[in-house]
């Protein structure tokens, strides 16, 4: 249930590496990159930040991946391995109760209310999680025609702040209440 993709840090994302990552996001798979040959790279206190953030930039869709950076030959933090794989498993078997849930999207709401779409502003009655590996939220809505991709995304990373998500990728969908 949890991908942990070994990465050269000479190398870099190879084709193949993403060609493989991309089959375990399809799978909706927890995500672990790990960053193997870390004593070889010349480094200044910015350089871990600098090299994962163009790790995220080739590997747009994963936003959301635990990154691990080691030397396998020196042993530097290959102890961390099964810790942080564990983490990525937790948060993908991870279950928000109900209540919990709607206190944080009512709060987001209220920070910042979901735009006007066509004619329509899209009205949250409820959300629930429907099932973990992964999680998957269902929001209960006057109209999903009226849900706009940056306000979906800004509900999205609402969910990965307040529960710690970090890992695993998440499924929301919007619904129609029927009344």
């Amino acid at each position: 249930d949890v991908c942990i993709l070994m990465i050269d840090a000479t190398e870099g994302v190879t084709e193949q590496d993403e060609k493989i990552i991309g089959y375990a996001h399809e799978m909706n798979k927890a995500i672990m990159v790990i960053v193997n040959k870390w004593d070889l790279i010349e480094k200044d206190d910015k350089t871990m930040q600098r090299y994962k953030e163009d790790l995220q930039m080739s590997l747009k869709f994963l936003k959301y991946a635990k990154y691990l950076f080691i030397s396998a030959k020196t042993g530097q933090r290959t102890h961390k391995v099964l810790e942080i794989a564990k983490e990525c498993y937790d948060n993908y078997s991870k279950r928000i109760p109900t209540g919990i849930l709607n206190e944080v999207i009512n709060k987001a709401v209220l920070m910042k209310e979901p735009p006007i779409v066509g004619l329509k502003r899209m009205k949250i009655y409820y959300a629930t999680q429907v099932a973990s590996k992964p999680p998957k939220f269902i929001f209960f809505v006057n109209d999903s025609s009226a849900t706009h991709f940056s306000y979906e995304r800004y509900l999205e990373n609402q969910l990965r702040e307040s529960f710690d998500f970090s890992g695993t990728g998440i499924q929301v969908e919007y619904r129609e209440r029927k009344e």
